[in-house]
């Protein structure tokens, strides 16, 4: 994979993903969220085991389609928890227009960025992040976002 996490449809294929190009193009997230879970795991232990602590992926819509099991280490809430729930709805209000400023801009760059801000604990208050987020690309469109992060 390229540096921008490129993939394209046969890349998809070839990850063992069983559905045809129809399918592909009516049901991206599905088949999204399925080779993330699958491919997710060995990503952070192979590549950003000893950097990040975190990692999460959101769709174009903001919601959770994957988070690493750390999460509920950190801020107290289970993966299952916050699937299918809104990132925004985790970030300190103070936060939210920079972040928003900050996710339009990795999605325009189609680049790695990295940015700091707080997300909300489970038990109550908020715990400060630090992330690097890049545009997951799927014939160079944008179908997903993938944050690696640490607490600070």
């Amino acid at each position: 994979m390229s540096k921008e996490t490129k993939v394209t449809y046969e890349y998809l294929k070839r990850m063992n993903v069983e559905q045809s190009d129809a399918v592909i193009k009516v049901d991206l997230n599905k088949i999204i969220r399925k080779m993330l879970t699958n491919y997710a795991d060995l990503l952070m232990a192979d590549r950003f085991y000893n950097k990040y602590v975190l990692l999460c992926c959101l769709d174009m819509n903001g919601e959770f389609i994957y988070l690493c099991p750390n999460h509920s280490k950190v801020i107290g809430f289970a993966a299952e928890e916050l699937i299918g729930k809104k990132g925004y709805d985790m970030i300190h209000p103070d936060d939210v227009k920079r972040v928003n400023h900050f996710i339009v801009e990795v999605l325009s760059s189609k680049q790695p960025k990295e940015i700091t801000y707080r997300i909300k604990h489970k038990q109550g208050g908020y715990v400060t992040v630090q992330s690097v987020c890049m545009p997951y690309l799927v014939e160079d469109r944008a179908a997903a976002i993938i944050c690696f992060s640490n607490n600070l």
